[in-house]
């Protein structure tokens, strides 16, 4: 079989760009691009780790860092799994960000601003017309293998219990663990199709090792209302605006509708205040800015449609709500407030 002839590769890339990552208009707004995390209380911990909380991991001992201290740099072509019965087509194809555009053209850059590393392609064969291709990305850390992942996640995914975090759709499994992003492609499988790509996915993860963990930015989303498997990580260009750096996201159940609440940690207090002052700038060339009960209200000019943006700033994190409802906005921003770090909110 010849891997990714150019009709497989368009079919792939129709299917990536098609599910690529959704972030509503009408959102609710909280902004972060995480650096570094304080530890959290035993009490945090404990509430993170409820049974409401579908969406993360449970059982792990702190499903939450920005690093994993087993954190493996292996090169992506050793994580490759040995698929007994099968026969891989030729040696794995690799490549680096030099060249990434000749196998992912349409999607290069993409990969390119969550920090990609190094990918390995191969594809094996059963000898009964069924085949699988593999793909594992390996990215520069841990928050970047989650965001690309989350962007080519679709809506409502059926989640499997794949190390950190995978699904499964018809012909297809994805699931991210640690700086590594891995993408397994069945054809012809027929009724086999999840059973052969989970065992394949397994012992990837197998090679892969270390703990569970989702970026720690994470654990400052509030349970409630949220969408459970909704979180993401946007790498750039939030809310399509260059001044505003890398954000975390959820949605979330807001006066009968879905918003998407971002966050921002800035590298430090003036950073924050650049991000911040660059956008009130902004919003001012179009209208007003009003200061009520701690937030920054105004109408994003280049957001016409959109509710209010109900905007924060403490210390180094920036986070607010584009919301019709005042009360329920600043509900949320208060929740989501309560569990920032006190000492970070002080620098």
């Amino acid at each position: 079989m010849r891997f990714w002839n150019e009709e497989t590769r368009r079919l792939v890339r129709a299917w990536m760009q098609g599910s690529r990552g959704r972030c509503p208009a009408a959102a609710v707004l909280a902004l972060c691009a995480c650096h570094t995390a304080a530890p959290f209380s035993s009490a945090l911990a404990s509430d993170l780790a409820s049974p409401s909380q579908q969406s993360l991991p449970s059982g792990a001992a702190s499903p939450f860092q920005d690093s994993l201290a087993a954190d493996s740099a292996l090169p992506p072509r050793e994580l490759l799994p040995t698929m007994e019965g099968w026969t891989r087509d030729g040696e794995p194809q690799e490549f680096s960000a030099e060249n990434l555009f000749e196998y992912i053209d349409g999607a290069a850059d993409l990969y390119l601003s969550y920090g990609f590393e190094e990918l390995a392609a191969a594809a094996y064969d059963r000898g009964d017309k069924m085949s699988v291709s593999i793909e594992i990305y390996r990215m520069s850390a841990l928050r970047d293998a989650f965001g690309i992942y989350s962007q080519e996640k679709p809506q409502n995914p059926a989640f499997l219990a794949i190390d950190t975090q995978g699904y499964h759709v018809k012909g297809a499994l994805n699931f991210f663990h640690g700086r590594y992003y891995v993408k397994l492609i069945g054809y012809s499988l027929g009724d086999e199709d999840q059973a052969i790509l989970e065992q394949a996915a397994s012992e990837i993860a197998g090679r892969i090792g270390g703990d569970s963990a989702f970026p720690a930015a994470l654990r400052f989303f509030p349970e409630e209302k949220k969408v459970p498997g909704s979180e993401r990580f946007l790498a750039d260009n939030v809310l399509g605006h260059a001044f505003l750096h890398s954000a975390f996201t959820a949605d979330y159940h807001l006066g009968g509708r879905n918003a998407t609440l971002f966050l921002i940690e800035a590298r430090d207090d003036l950073d924050a205040r650049s991000m911040l002052d660059a956008y009130l700038g902004l919003a001012r060339s179009g209208g007003q800015v009003r200061e009520e009960e701690g937030s920054y209200r105004f109408q994003d000019p280049r957001r016409a449609s959109a509710p209010p943006f109900h905007l924060r700033k403490q210390g180094r994190y920036l986070w607010g709500v584009s919301e019709n409802d005042p009360a329920a906005a600043d509900s949320l921003l208060d929740s989501l407030e309560r569990r920032l770090p006190e000492r970070a909110l002080k620098r």
